[in-house]
């Protein structure tokens, strides 16, 4: 959900492909879809993996296993998220998954400052300059609402999931492991 140019998607088509399972890669962005399904097509044909350009919050979820949202969830509306999150768990069949990456706020103010500063280096680190650091910030300022981790796991329980797991944390960045 929130498939942008498909590497998750690649990703998980080896193991669809030998438990023939269907995949469904969901982007609302026309030209990121198309990209996806020419990355997916090229380096993994034999996949069985359905396109949709369509808004996560609108699509319909129906008998699946498992369910990704990969930095989807930041961009969504706050109050829109409980709602996208319980009808993802509602589709879901009993023992699912789902996996959730996001950017996350730190529970304190002074540890965010900490991770916004590692984070800062690891782009300088990488050959970003300053102006295009700023840049990216100002572009997401507005549009990325992030949330601590303790505000992700209580959504996720308080909407249908049955234990939540910190699969990884690295600076600012977490992945969680909902198990329905």
């Amino acid at each position: 959900l929130g498939c942008s140019l498909g590497a998750c998607t690649l990703a998980m088509s080896t193991i669809a492909i030998a438990r023939r399972c269907q995949i469904h890669a969901v982007d609302n962005s026309p030209a990121m879809l198309t990209q996806a399904q020419s990355n997916c097509t090229k380096l993994q044909p034999e996949a069985h993996i359905e396109f949709y350009c369509q808004d996560i919050a609108e699509v319909f979820i129906n008998n699946a296993s498992m369910a990704v949202l990969n930095f989807t969830l930041q961009f969504i509306k706050l109050q829109q998220r409980d709602a996208v999150i319980a009808k993802i768990a509602q589709g879901m069949l009993p023992g699912g998954v789902l996996v959730l990456s996001e950017k996350i706020h730190a529970e304190n103010e002074s540890h965010n400052q900490l991770l916004q500063r590692l984070h800062t280096g690891f782009k300088r680190a990488n050959h970003y300059t300053d102006l295009e650091i700023a840049q990216k910030r100002m572009a997401l300022e507005d549009m990325m609402i992030l949330e601590t981790v303790a505000a992700h796991r209580s959504r996720l329980l308080n909407h249908g999931f049955k234990r939540v797991e910190l699969l990884l944390q690295a600076l600012n960045f977490v992945t969680l492991v909902a198990f329905k």
